[in-house]
Parts: structure tokens; sequence; C-alpha cells
């Protein structure tokens, strides 16, 4: 992409393209290469995707001893995470509108 740029560039200073058109090719070309340049950044990062399992179900499997031992922002964090749509209180009950599916017991 970085070749087709710069030959389109070539191209447009020798008169041989159009500017208008020269506009819309390096759109077109570095819109690609954005997206292959993000597509490289994501393979080079190290996913350690069994390491990331582990650590998630580990995590919902001690929720209950994270909010228990926990301070405020932790224990907000955890009712965040079972809430995401957050919670109301309406100065008796507590309301939600939607309940994470993975928090859900039955």
């Amino acid at each position: 992409m970085e070749d087709k740029i710069a030959y389109i560039e070539e191209l447009v200073s020798t008169k041989q393209l159009a500017p208008a058109d020269f506009q819309d090719m390096k759109s077109k070309y570095t819109e690609q290469l954005e997206r292959l340049n993000a597509r490289l950044a994501v393979r080079e990062q190290d996913h350690d995707v069994p390491g990331l399992l582990d650590a998630g179900i580990g995590n919902l499997l001690k929720l209950d001893y994270i909010y228990q031992d926990g301070g405020i922002e932790k224990k907000r964090k955890v009712i965040g995470s079972m809430y995401p749509k957050k919670l109301t209180f309406d100065g008796e009950r507590l309301r939600t509108t939607r309940i994470n599916k993975v928090a859900q017991t039955r």
C-alpha cells in the first residue's frame, strides 16, 4: 500500500493523474494501509488466551471473596460487572434493566 501511494504521488507530480483522482485513490489506499497495520499490531501482541481464560474463570469463582474482602471501590466494580446497565435505587428497592448472563445463577 505504501508503494501504491508513492506511485500515485509520482503520477500526480508528473501530471499523469488528476489531483481529484489522486485524492480518491490515496484515501482508499491509506484506509487499507491503516487496516493492515491494525491487523498486524494485533498479531504482534502476545495473546495468552488460555492464561486469560484461566484468570477470568478464577476471578468469577471467587467473586464472593473479592466482594467480601474488598473496599468500596472493589465492591462497586464487582456489582458493576454483574449489572452492566447499572443499578438504580428508588429509596426502597434496587433495580436493574439487565443482569450479566455470566453472573446469573440458576
